[in-house]
């Protein structure tokens, strides 16, 4: 059997890929697809530039045109046959696509190629078309918008809000200040919003003062708040909220201050000056040049520390409920828990100072403090809160 070289193998195999993808995006193949734009596209780049043009390029982009342009018109045909006005958004998407496309083609006409021939393409009058469907397509959006927003205020529906201030939205594709749009727009993200209140409910024995609800609901609502939530922590009667956020407390605890002493010793051993090597019969032992021959000296050091621990804790255990304000039905529940431990470390010494670590030299010198009060503990507490609350409340999937 005849047995052909390796690099003629792979060079046949390259030429077959090669071949083969030539020939799934040969013009003919895709305008066979009715890839028509596409066609354009590639003839286009092949040919801007170029004096002897090649004439399959040339034909390629004027049937690739021409089909192009039929069958944008027909589905224009198709659309006028409904009396629906959710049509001219779609009219406006292919009477565009038709202006980008002429206006690809226009800078090459006169188009010769290299044979003396002449493509023909048939321009459609689409400025004044183009015209109709973006001021009917505004005022298509404009009346969507006005009927939901119209029905999100009449019936309290939020989600019609937001779709009116989306319909809003899409104007602004057609027409920068279209009639009343922009107030339009403000009110349906009002009508859209969902408006939430933060309370607090102790349910645990320990009275809490003012001040702590005060420090807790001086979250920062407008960190919380979205374009579609509005967050409060104050009631204003007559106000008609649509979620109820509570914060139940079921365990407040501060321990009482706890000291604890502890002494201990630290030893080290130093180098403190130097001592000389004596031979078997006491005399200095000299080295090869006669010098005395000395090593340094060690000694041990200590130092006695006692030390004082100070601690006391608070923790706050309880969850949060998210109720809807109408139906007064619990949408999530989550725990919650936060801790403060307050610490402080005294300590002095006896003996030597260069035997302490380095963790006792930063406690030397440190005097007893005074435990802070309990309403102090639940204070802090209260800010150590704050940043939980926030992320259970930012992660909810019902404030999106």
């Amino acid at each position: 059997m005849k047995r052909f070289p390796t690099n003629y193998l792979f060079a046949s195999l390259i030429l077959l890929v090669f071949w083969g993808l030539s020939a799934c995006s040969s013009p003919q193949r895709l305008l066979d697809e009715g890839d028509y734009d596409l066609v354009i596209e590639k003839s286009l780049s092949r040919l801007k530039g170029k004096t002897n043009r090649d004439e399959d390029q040339v034909a390629a982009l004027e049937t690739a045109f021409e089909r192009a342009t039929s069958r944008d018109m027909a589905a224009v045909e198709q659309l006028k046959q409904s009396s629906d006005p959710a049509r001219w958004p779609d009219m406006f998407r292919i009477y565009s696509r038709i202006a980008n496309r002429q206006a690809l083609v226009e800078p090459l006409i006169p188009l010769v190629d290299k044979n003396g021939y002449e493509a023909q393409f048939q321009f459609v009058r689409v400025v004044p078309l183009l015209a109709e469907a973006r001021e009917k397509s505004a005022a298509y959006f404009y009346s969507q918008g006005r009927q939901l927003l119209q029905e999100s205020q009449s019936t309290g529906n939020r989600m019609r809000g937001r779709e009116a201030h989306a319909a809003f939205l899409r104007i602004q594709e057609y027409e920068t200040n279209y009639l009343d749009t922009q107030s339009l727009l403000e009110a349906a993200l009002e009508a859209g919003k969902a408006h939430v209140l933060i309370s607090l409910i102790n349910d645990s024995p320990v009275m809490l003062d003012k001040s702590f609800e005060d420090a807790l609901l001086s979250i920062g609502t407008r960190d919380l708040d979205s374009r579609w939530t509005r967050f409060y922590t104050r009631d204003f009667g007559d106000f008609n909220f649509d979620y109820l956020v509570a914060v139940k407390f079921r365990t407040i605890q501060v321990s009482p201050g706890v000291i604890q002493e502890k002494s201990y010793q630290e030893v080290r051993e130093i180098e403190e000056g130097f001592e000389y090597v004596l031979d078997a019969r006491g005399n200095v032992r000299k080295d090869s040049l006669g010098n005395d021959i000395k090593i340094p000296k060690k000694v041990k050091i200590v130092a006695d520390v006692l030390e004082v621990y100070q601690r006391k804790a608070s923790k706050m255990e309880g969850f949060i409920e998210i109720r809807d304000a109408y139906t007064n039905n619990t949408l999530e529940s989550e725990p919650l828990f936060a801790e403060h431990v307050f610490e402080h470390y005294a300590a002095t010494f006896k003996g030597d100072e260069r035997a302490l670590s380095e963790e006792s030299k930063r406690r030397i010198g440190n005097r007893p403090v005074n435990f802070p009060d309990d309403a102090t503990m639940v204070l802090v507490l209260a800010d150590r809160f704050k940043p939980i609350l926030t992320q259970k409340i930012r992660s909810s999937g019902l404030f999106r």
